[in-house]
């Protein structure tokens, strides 16, 4: 009982709390769940005191225990090699499509740089573009893409007080030339005194997106 009420606490409190609510904020209670719905289902087994109950209970646990073995075992079940071969799962729906824009920005970049990037679609007066829904996946899909022996970062202002490890500077919005973005670089770049050209300008296909690079002078 104790156990349920501190994970049905955590979760009030998630909701109560958080205004932009993602399925991955409640994945980390997930194995929780499942431990505790099947001691509450068994401890209905063991408390039925007539047979009706029993007979309830039992169909109640078969059912459960059916339905997860169909979803690990079966053709398609998660233990399979077919789940992930057939079902491109997303943390915000199954359509990979919508993430496409994001991976095609990111094979723009070349894996052995460092790169600081400015992303307008994290700005609230970009709250309105289709590129504002994935501004988070261009992110991730960069940082992936340089992960292993380059590095994309995120500037803000109070966290990096200079660009001297970086090889190039990264705006991203979802037009070239974008006044809005071009300003909060020539603002940053004024205030850490850096020189830059630029190198590429790159309008993905879809259209709600363009990354500009800039090579940092040194």
């Amino acid at each position: 009982m104790a156990a349920s009420l501190i994970l049905f606490l955590e979760l009030l409190i998630l909701e109560l709390t958080t205004g932009n609510k993602q399925p991955r904020h409640v994945l980390q209670f997930i194995p929780a769940m499942g431990v505790l719905g099947f001691v509450w289902i068994h401890r209905f087994v063991q408390a039925a005191e007539n047979r009706n109950h029993r007979i309830l209970s039992h169909v109640v646990l078969i059912s459960v225990m059916s339905l997860v073995g169909y979803n690990l075992f079966s053709e398609e079940g998660l233990l399979t090699g077919r789940f992930f071969e057939t079902r491109a799962m997303c943390y915000r729906g199954k359509d990979v499509r919508i993430f496409q824009p994001a991976r095609e920005i990111a094979e723009q970049l070349t894996p052995e740089k460092n790169y600081i990037l400015i992303n307008a679609f994290h700005d609230q007066s970009k709250y309105s573009t289709k590129g504002r829904l994935i501004a988070s996946d261009f992110d991730l899909a960069m940082k992936l893409k340089t992960y292993t022996k380059g590095s994309v970062r995120n500037d803000h202002k109070y966290r990096w007080k200079d660009w001297n490890q970086f090889d190039s500077i990264l705006l991203l919005s979802d037009s070239c030339p974008d006044s809005f973005v071009e300003e909060k670089f020539e603002n940053r770049s004024k205030m850490l005194t850096v020189k830059s050209t630029l190198l590429k300008t790159y309008r993905e296909s879809s259209g709600i997106a363009c990354l500009q690079e800039y090579q940092i002078i040194k």
